[in-house]
């Protein structure tokens, strides 16, 4: 991210404790438990219920954000839950180890719970071609779903309830979860307005609804690549080219725009109660400030350490009253 984030123009993007190192450079560490308490207190008083980690080996740095929210003497403000992968490696064969460390943290206090007490547990769908080759298609990722019921169960931590981030409901009746989502909607050709983001993830919506199947709203921030297309990350150079698809983004969204599209989730999902039982929405995102962006954590501003909180404050207003 200091790489992608590094160009002067990218600078607004990056979270409220980077710092400039240079007219093209800067420093991003938050790797530090109060910078994460300062993240709990300011997501909880905008009225956000839950973070949605996304989970890795538990020797894997990319734990660090979720160890250091475990070890906060402010973690009762904020509740989480885990976004399971099998995007991230991994086959049937040893998917145990990472499953049984995601089965323990069910258990702990502050794991977000629905639908009478059901553990809300997210799975990151993969590409058909990766998911054919590592885990055998559907029948692989069922037998994930399956051993994390049964190990869930013996453990008396309930039946999860299992969300396929991957919008394919086919594939999720198949591997026995219970409703489908998206981690992210994207559906742009060219540069585009960000409502017309807003068009295509309410239609999404409205697709899983007419599906039959149980879903859960995304409600996208925003969507702009460019830094990675620009830099592309180690995890990313599988199939992003540097300099390719720079024209493809969603131009960014005020934060009313931001808010608007929240409240109208919101009222979408309870006026579909039985598309979407467990009344919970998923927002992209946090903190994907390469990716996505209009990440909600406050973003860095010169001379000023709280950084810029505009679109935070904007879904302050929808969420608190």
């Amino acid at each position: 991210m200091e790489t992608a984030l590094g160009p002067a123009r990218y600078h607004d993007r990056m979270p409220f404790f980077g710092k400039e190192d240079g007219p093209d450079s800067v420093r991003i560490n938050g790797f530090a438990q109060e910078t994460i308490d300062r993240e709990i207190l300011l997501a909880s008083r905008a009225g956000l219920d839950y973070w949605a980690f996304v989970g890795y080996a538990p020797e894997d740095p990319m734990t660090n954000a979720l160890k250091l929210y475990l070890s906060s003497a402010h973690r009762r403000e904020m509740a989480f839950c885990m976004i399971g992968s099998v995007a991230n490696g991994g086959s049937p064969g040893h998917f145990s180890s990472r499953t049984s460390h995601e089965l323990a943290l069910m258990g702990e206090s502050g794991y977000l719970r629905v639908l009478g007490g059901r553990p809300l547990y997210y799975l990151l769908s993969s590409p058909q071609e990766q998911m054919a080759r590592e885990w055998g298609g559907a029948a692989g990722v069922a037998e994930l779903v399956a051993f994390m019921r049964s190990q869930a169960r013996s453990k008396g931590l309930g039946d999860p309830y299992v969300v396929l981030l991957g919008s394919d409901q086919a594939l999720a009746l198949a591997a026995g979860c219970d409703a489908i989502g998206a981690y992210a909607i994207a559906g742009h050709a060219e540069r585009s307005p960000y409502r017309k983001l807003v068009a295509d993830t309410t239609a999404r919506w409205q697709e899983w609804a007419s599906s039959g199947a149980e879903m859960v709203p995304t409600v996208m921030t925003g969507w702009d690549q460019r830094p990675l297309l620009e830099n592309p990350p180690y995890w990313d150079r599988g199939y992003m080219k540097q300099g390719v698809g720079l024209e493809k983004y969603y131009e960014r969204a005020t934060p009313a725009e931001i808010a608007d599209h929240l409240r109208d989730a919101i009222a979408w999902s309870q006026s579909h109660r039985s598309a979407s039982p467990a009344q919970t929405i998923l927002v992209y995102a946090w903190n994907e400030c390469g990716e996505g962006f209009g990440a909600l954590v406050p973003t860095f501003r010169p001379d000023d350490v709280n950084g810029n909180s505009s679109r935070l404050d904007a879904i302050g207003e929808v969420l608190i009253k």
